[in-house]
C-alpha cells in the first residue's frame, strides 16, 4: 500500500491525486488547496460512510476511517483503490479531508477542551474498583451533558467490560467524527482503565493526581502493586526521549543503571540538549550522512562547522528561486521532493531542516544496532501500553508491555516543533 506523502521517496505530482479530483470535479465538486499537510485530497461530500463508498466505488475506490488527522476541524478517511483503474495500482492509497459546512464544526462540538479527561471527571488521586469507575464517571457526566449523552458514555463504558479487542458499538451514536476524536483520546483513559481492569486481571485503577507523572495515565492494582499503564488514541503517539529517562531515573530498581555501552545513548543526549531544528543538523552530523556533507559543500565549509545561525545565514543571501536550484543535489541525496507551495514560504530554514529531519529518523531505524539500543533502554520501564481508537462503529483496543515490544524513532514533522521521539512497534 503506497501512501503519498510530502517529502516522500516516491513524490511526484501525484497521478492518483489527479484520478481522484478529476472524478469529483466530473461531478461538480469543488476542491480545497491545502499544503499543510502530506499530500491528500481535500473536498466536501454529505452523507455516511455508505454514502462516501457508493460515491467513490464508480472508480474502483474504497473509504475507510483513517488513523491519520489532517484537520483539527474535519474527518480524514482513506481512500485506496480496489480495482485497477486508468493505470491507477489496486493498493493505491490517499488521505481525504471531508471538509462538507456544518458537518463537523467546532460550533457542533458536544465536548469542549479536556472535559472527559480523568481530571476534570474528578478521577485524580483515587483508586477505584471498576464498578466506582463507573459510578463515579456518570455522576460528573450527569452535572456536564444532558440525559443522553451520558446515557451514549455510560453504554461505552459497559462495552469496554469485555477481554474482546474489538468492539461494535451502537448506530446513531449523538457523535459526530470529532467528538469521536474527543472521546478516543480524552474519554479514552477511562474506557482504557475499565477495560484493563476487565482484561488484564487487575482489582482497581489509581489515577495519579494532575501532571503527577509525564509518562503514566493511571495504574493498574493487583495484589496491592500498582502497575504503570500508559494510554495513547488510535496507532499511538510519540514517547519523548526525556520521558523514558526520567521514568528509568526514577524507578529504584534502574535508576542507579548507566547507559554509557548503549549506541542510542548519544542520540538522547543530542535530542536532549538541542532545539529540535538543531537536533537535525547535530544528528547528521553526528552520523556523517551524504546529505550534510553536501550540504557542507554547498556552504563552502566544514560540515561538522554547520550551525542554525550559519545555515540561516546563508541561505538568506539567496532567493527561494536560487535556493531551489542550489539544493536540487542536497536533496535528491535524500530523495526528497518540495513542492511548489512550500518554496513560496518565506521561512528557508524548512527547505533544509525539514528533510533533514524526515530523513534522519528513517536512517535510525535502518540501523539494527541503535534501533536495538532503543529497545534496550525502553525496556527498562516496567510500563504496559494500551492503545484505543474510537471509531464511527467500532472500538479497538490493545495492549504491549514495554518489556515485551520493540521501538523505532520518529518525528512529527518540521511543522509541529517537535524533538525527535519514539513510538512502540505495535504488533498487527
Amino acid at each position: 500500500m503506497r501512501i503519498y506523502e510530502l517529502l516522500n521517496e516516491d513524490l511526484t505530482p501525484s497521478q492518483y491525486r489527479k484520478h481522484i479530483l478529476s472524478f469529483a470535479n466530473s461531478k461538480g465538486i469543488k476542491h480545497t488547496n491545502d499544503s499543510r499537510h502530506s499530500i491528500h485530497v481535500r473536498f466536501p461530500l454529505e452523507g455516511t460512510m455508505k454514502d462516501f463508498n457508493n460515491f467513490f466505488n464508480e472508480i474502483g475506490i474504497s473509504v475507510t476511517d483513517s488513523t491519520a488527522s489532517l484537520s483539527k476541524q474535519f474527518e480524514t478517511y482513506d481512500l485506496t483503490q480496489t480495482t485497477e483503474m486508468d493505470g491507477i495500482d489496486v493498493g493505491s492509497t490517499m488521505h481525504w479531508v471531508n471538509n462538507v459546512a456544518g458537518m463537523d464544526t467546532k460550533a457542533n462540538r458536544l465536548f469542549g477542551g479536556k472535559e472527559l479527561t480523568p481530571d476534570n471527571l474528578h478521577l485524580a488521586g483515587k483508586e477505584l474498583t471498576l464498578d466506582e469507575i463507573i459510578s463515579e464517571t456518570n455522576n460528573t457526566l450527569m452535572d456536564l451533558f444532558e440525559p443522553n449523552i451520558v446515557n451514549e458514555l455510560d453504554n461505552l463504558m459497559t462495552l469496554a467490560q469485555t477481554t474482546a479487542s474489538v468492539i461494535e458499538i451502537p448506530k446513531n451514536l449523538s457523535f459526530n467524527p470529532t467528538d469521536l476524536k474527543t472521546i478516543s483520546k480524552d474519554f479514552g483513559e477511562v474506557l482504557a482503565s475499565i477495560w484493563a481492569i476487565t482484561n488484564l486481571k487487575f482489582k482497581k485503577a489509581y489515577f495519579p493526581e494532575k501532571s503527577n507523572e509525564k509518562l503514566v495515565d493511571f495504574y493498574g492494582t493487583r495484589m496491592n502493586i500498582r502497575y504503570p499503564i500508559s494510554v495513547k488514541s488510535g496507532e499511538g503517539g510519540k514517547v519523548t526521549i526525556q520521558n523514558i529517562m526520567d521514568a528509568i531515573s526514577n524507578r529504584k530498581k534502574t535508576s542507579k543503571l548507566t547507559h554509557d555501552d548503549e549506541k542510542s545513548l548519544a542520540i538522547f543526549k543530542i535530542v536532549n540538549e538541542n532545539s529540535a531544528k538543531a537536533t537535525m543538523l547535530k544528528l547528521h552530523q553526528k552520523f556523517k550522512t551524504k546529505p550534510i556533507k553536501l550540504l557542507g559543500k554547498l556552504m563552502k565549509v566544514d560540515f561538522d562547522d554547520i550551525t542554525l545561525t550559519s545555515l540561516k545565514k546563508w541561505l538568506g543571501q539567496y532567493s527561494n528561486e536560487k535556493l531551489q536550484e542550489l539544493l536540487l543535489p542536497f536533496h535528491n541525496s535524500m530523495n526528497t521532493h518540495i513542492t511548489d507551495s512550500v518554496w513560496k514560504r518565506d521561512d528557508q530554514l524548512r527547505f533544509v531542516i525539514s528533510p533533514l529531519g524526515e530523513n534522519i529518523w528513517k536512517y535510525l531505524n535502518e540501523n539494527k544496532a541503535i534501533q536495538q539500543s532503543l529497545t534496550n533502554v525502553a525496556k527498562q520501564v516496567l510500563l504496559i501500553q494500551v492503545n484505543i481508537d474510537v471509531k464511527s462503529s467500532l472500538i479497538k483496543f490493545q495492549h504491549n508491555r514495554f518489556k515485551d515490544a520493540e521501538f523505532i524513532f520518529g518525528w512529527a514533522g518540521y511543522t509541529a516543533g517537535n524533538k525527535l521521539g519514539f513510538k512502540m512497534k505495535l504488533i498487527k
